[in-house]
């Protein structure tokens, strides 16, 4: 198998165009089970485009109320986007390494270039850079077409695995590296490319890095690890987490305010890492991408355990309070094909609840259904339902596993049609 790999990075092999077939106007939340999320990108507070498992691309254009959910054929492993405006943008068919793949027209049609390679950066429509291993040798790759063609600028035997590529500025860019052991390696270029040189090993296990500028980054990692650097990774200042949960992705907006995921958390520091706060923990969830927009929306996406399915998180204020826009684990059930005469709502049964309890709807005319659960306050907490869906009675379990005890309300909302209804968690 490796050598297969080297033969595909050594020759340029013909570029493939696939498009993704819309499945728009199904229930998000029953689709394409279990379709783990593994990357997630902001355009701006409104459109965001997430990446997953089963060639999953999902869009929205209303800061997730709706959702486009598309299927890429053939149906890669999706992960890593980067998109430099509304319509150019870059992923990976694997989370890891596979083919790079080009849109130009927002995600609607991907450009394969079957060029076998793993993380990747792009500072503008031409310029991009890759890093690869086959396990013996870390490869860097350099494209100045968009991704078309690539050439290598760094080939060293190694058996360290690259997970991270950044480019500071045009010049300035660092490819991070692990090799599942105590230390994490860093490779830096100051001219381009053009030259790459290893830096000292770091010792800690790192997953992933961003910087803001060509000195100013931040990188995590295992048991919650968080390193700091202002001279361009000549030196590297322990932070202090809070945690030792696993930590996987980076985003920071400014030398001060930065958002950290991971396993079944989210951090934040408004002082460039001085203090982490933990903003938001769901113990079953593993969240492995996060991006922030500005000081106040922030996107977080991954899946519920390892059995169940795909999960997108926001918030609005910054952090203080996250609402599930999107949620691939949970089993809508049709009841009844025999149509209604009129919307309704059941009340949950059992009620009060420990930890399932079930939510019965009626739908008299086909049309957009969504079902969501607030708190006592009022604030939105979770999805159920958010979707299209014909005439029929319906039940979907909601699971209050992560819930504290107390009065929840559940709203159903089809055409002109509303009504809320109080259920009570018992512990």
């Amino acid at each position: 198998m490796k050598n297969i790999f080297v033969l595909y990075l050594a020759v340029f092999l013909t570029i493939n165009s696939f498009s993704v077939a819309d499945i728009s106007g199904q229930p998000v939340s029953s689709s394409f089970n279990p379709n783990f999320i593994h990357d997630i990108y902001m355009f701006d507070a409104n459109n965001v485009i997430a990446v997953g498992s089963g060639g999953t691309v999902l869009k929205t254009s209303n800061s997730g109320s709706n959702w486009v959910t598309s299927i890429l054929n053939p149906a890669y492993e999706l992960g890593r986007i980067q998109f430099l405006n509304n319509n150019t943008g870059w992923m990976l068919s694997n989370p890891n390494f596979g083919h790079i793949m080009k849109t130009t027209d927002g995600g609607q049609n991907w450009n394969d270039f079957d060029q076998i390679t793993g993380p990747f950066y792009f500072s503008n429509e031409d310029d991009g850079w890759a890093a690869y291993t086959d396990g013996t040798a870390i490869r860097i790759y350099h494209t100045t077409n968009g991704g078309i063609n690539w050439t290598t600028q760094f080939n060293l035997p190694d058996n360290y695995y690259p997970n991270t590529v950044y480019m500071g500025d045009d010049l300035t860019g660092y490819v991070l590296c692990f090799n599942n052991g105590p230390n994490s390696k860093l490779i830096k270029t100051t001219n381009g490319g053009a030259d790459w040189i290893v830096q000292p090993l770091i010792n800690y296990s790192l997953y992933t890095c961003e910087f803001i500028n060509s000195n100013t980054g931040w990188a995590a990692g295992v048991t919650g690890t968080i390193l700091k650097t202002s001279n361009g990774g000549d030196e590297w200042i322990l932070q202090s987490s809070g945690t030792i949960e696993y930590l996987r992705s980076v985003s920071f907006l400014n030398e001060n305010s930065g958002w950290i995921c991971g396993e079944s958390i989210i951090l934040k520091t408004s002082n460039g890492g001085v203090n982490w706060d933990k903003q938001f923990s769901l113990p079953t969830m593993n969240f492995f991408s996060i991006n922030s927009y500005d000081e106040n929306n922030i996107w977080s996406a991954g899946n519920l355990n390892l059995e169940l399915g795909g999960i997108i998180y926001k918030t609005l204020n910054g952090g203080n309070n996250w609402t599930r826009v999107y949620d691939n684990t949970v089993s809508i059930n049709s009841v009844s094909n025999t149509v209604p005469e009129k919307f309704s709502l059941s009340q949950n049964y059992p009620n009060p609840f420990n930890p399932v309890t079930n939510l019965e709807f009626g739908i008299a005319d086909l049309g957009f259904v969504t079902l969501k659960i607030y708190d006592g306050l009022g604030r939105e907490l979770q999805t159920l339902v958010n979707g299209n869906f014909a005439p029929g009675n319906y039940k979907v379990d909601f699971d209050g596993s992560n819930f504290a005890s107390g009065v929840y309300f559940y709203k159903l909302e089809a055409g002109s049609f509303v009504e809320t209804k109080r259920m009570m968690l018992l512990k």
